[in-house]
């Protein structure tokens, strides 16, 4: 893989986690 690639995918995985840690609150 790309070194941007994997970039872009733990930039959507943290946005995902940061939405659902809001929801919890």
């Amino acid at each position: 893989m790309i070194y941007t690639e994997i970039r872009n995918i733990v930039y959507i995985l943290i946005r995902k986690m940061v939405k659902v840690m809001k929801k919890a609150e």
